[in-house]
């Protein structure tokens, strides 16, 4: 059966993943239990740059996907979505598991110029 985006999901690419990066972060923090983490700990666990993670991590920040438990120092970040954006990000990340809806939003990304 076919991949789709949903009018939600479809939004939910547009305002808030902007990179391949974003993708297998929203992925990571959603399907991981885990506590607060620097950027250089997420970098580390996915195998990419520490300067981008924690510039990804930064906007994700702003746009309540994570928040800054920091009081001093490094900021240390944690999964933070609300519950009206948990939903969406549910199934989102259950279209980019499979083959082909990872296709479909690789090629969303890539029509906005953003692989």
């Amino acid at each position: 059966m076919p991949e789709k985006l949903d009018e939600e999901v479809d939004h939910f690419i547009e305002h808030r993943v902007h990179s391949l990066l974003d993708m297998d972060l929203i992925v990571y923090f959603h399907n991981k239990a885990v506590g607060p983490e620097s950027a250089k700990q997420v970098a580390s666990r996915l195998g990419k740059d520490v300067k981008e993670v924690a510039r990804a991590l930064h906007e994700f920040e702003a746009m309540a996907l994570v928040r800054n438990m920091a009081t001093a120092g490094a900021p240390i970040y944690i999964y933070a979505a609300g519950d009206n954006l948990r939903p969406v990000i549910d199934r989102f990340v259950r279209l980019v598991t499979s083959r082909e809806g990872r296709s479909i939003v690789y090629s969303k990304l890539a029509s906005k110029g953003r692989l």
